[in-house]
């Protein structure tokens, strides 16, 4: 579903344990594809392919979730007419459920506290996102063709 946030504060802080850093350079942007990348999962993509070092030059930021010192989980936000789309969240599989997936999704959606968030759904993340504050608006349905 394609689903809205709107501005509200933030319940509670991210689960102990869990740490989130602002990407800021090429080499954490590599870290967080291959985060992406390993947790969406998108097998067989090339480095460099899907979040290129221009990325960070406008008005998108990214943030990695760690934890025990090691990157599990990424999401990106978009600034543009006046909402945050929320993008690309991924934790990696022996990640899940330890709220590394939510704080970087927090980091996104908060992006700019005083604009709604916006994001598509998997049905697997709406549970998440609904729990975050996330309303449901619709449906919406994309169909892939395998090049």
């Amino acid at each position: 579903p394609l689903m809205v946030r709107f501005p509200a504060p933030r319940p509670r802080p991210d689960p102990e344990g869990v740490e989130v850093r602002e990407v800021r350079d090429a080499d954490g942007l590599a870290v967080a594809e291959r985060v992406l990348v390993e947790g969406y999962p998108m097998p067989g993509t090339p480095p460099g392919s899907v979040l290129g070092p221009g990325l960070l030059d406008g008005s998108t930021r990214v943030w990695l979730g760690y934890v025990e010192g090691e990157p599990v989980s990424v999401a990106m936000a978009h600034q543009g007419a006046g909402a945050t789309l929320v993008e690309y969240v991924a934790a990696l599989p022996a990640a899940r459920g330890k709220g590394a997936g939510a704080a970087v999704t927090w980091a996104a959606t908060l992006a700019d506290p005083e604009a709604p968030a916006v994001l598509c759904a998997s049905d697997d993340g709406r549970p998440t996102y609904e729990r975050m504050g996330y309303l449901a608006l619709e449906r919406w349905t994309a169909w892939l063709r395998p090049a």
